[in-house]
């Protein structure tokens, strides 16, 4: 019974994948005037919001209802929507194009079957996907890391391993953990260029003044 209630679950979570929905976040249409991106067979974004768009174009798509949106300039740009249920969303920018995500699909501890659902559905969706060994979480418990890339966009699945959590465990298995990460890989590679340039040119200019505080000093 318990391994139907899952893969009823499961078949849930890939619909609404497949129709470009997640349960509770209404579905939208893309814009005309959105910019062209590659797709490849993992979609190329998240849902309706694809690498390299802007953040008004993302909010123009309805993801979900915005909980907080940063304003400062010269920040890295985030949107954080309420997808319903506890169901969460960040949508990432740098230099205003969209290029990483994550969902948090599961609101409470306690519900292992959901946390097992979401992998499954990812996994009837895209593939088995690459297996990861020997990762932890910040408090050194074991995750189950499963990952799929197809050169545009990276998915990857990070939840705590349920067999560190057995019926006389201390606490009830962390399902609100679970997450789902989308990358737009070449974005993400190009921004590290970006970010590695910064604090070079930060250093050196640490350097030049350095420089001329010691000539002051002669």
């Amino acid at each position: 019974m318990r391994e139907k209630s899952i893969w009823l679950a499961a078949a849930m979570f890939a619909a609404g994948l497949a129709r470009g929905q997640d349960m509770g976040a209404p579905a939208t249409k893309a814009s005309a005037s959105q910019a062209p991106a590659r797709m490849g067979p993992l979609g190329g974004g998240y849902k309706d919001a694809k690498w390299g768009m802007s953040s008004n174009e993302v909010k123009k798509l309805r993801l979900g209802k915005i909980e907080y949106e940063t304003r400062l300039p010269k920040v890295e740009k985030t949107l954080r929507y309420d997808l319903g249920e506890g169901k969460k969303l960040v949508c990432y920018f740098d230099h205003d194009q969209f290029y990483h995500a994550s969902y948090s699909p599961v609101a409470q501890d306690g519900d292992l079957e959901t946390a097992q659902a979401v992998l499954a559905g990812l996994r009837r969706k895209y593939g088995p996907g690459k297996v990861a060994d020997n990762f932890v979480d910040g408090q050194n418990r074991p995750l189950i890391v499963v990952t799929w890339n197809d050169g545009v966009t990276q998915i990857e699945l990070r939840m705590p391993d349920p067999a560190s959590y057995g019926a006389k465990a201390a606490k009830p298995y962390p399902s609100s953990a679970v997450m789902v990460i989308y990358t737009g890989i070449e974005l993400n590679a190009r921004n590290e260029q970006w970010k590695a340039e910064e604090r070079r040119l930060h250093e050196a200019d640490k350097i030049q003044k350095t420089r001329k505080n010691v000539e002051g000093d002669l």
